[in-house]
């Protein structure tokens, strides 16, 4: 069903005015004549209002907590030990100097 009144920015304005509770009496009055004849803007209003009760009750989840970063963490002596082997076995290992051709 479509409302013959759609574009009517009247009408709209009056619709969320109602809605949001800041509509005054004649704005009422003009929307609850036009609710009885339009089945659409029952409709529309009566999805408007649920939509605004079930954000009402929505609240935001809590917080996780934080998780480890990504790949495998490793204490940090460890690291540093790893640091340490790789460094002194470079340096035990002997140079190698380019052959010369002849």
């Amino acid at each position: 069903m479509d409302c013959e009144r759609v574009g009517d920015e009247a009408l709209q304005a009056d619709k969320l005015d109602v809605l949001y509770g800041e509509a005054d009496v004649e704005a009422r009055a003009r929307l609850d004549a036009h609710l009885l004849v339009c089945a659409a803007c029952r409709e529309e209003m009566a999805g408007l209002r649920g939509l605004r009760r079930d954000l009402r009750a929505w609240r935001v989840p809590t917080a996780r907590p934080a998780f480890t970063p990504r790949g495998v963490v490793l204490p940090r002596w460890l690291a540093a030990a790893a640091v340490l082997l790789v460094g002194f076995t470079a340096a035990r290992r002997p140079t190698r100097r380019p052959r010369r051709r002849r």
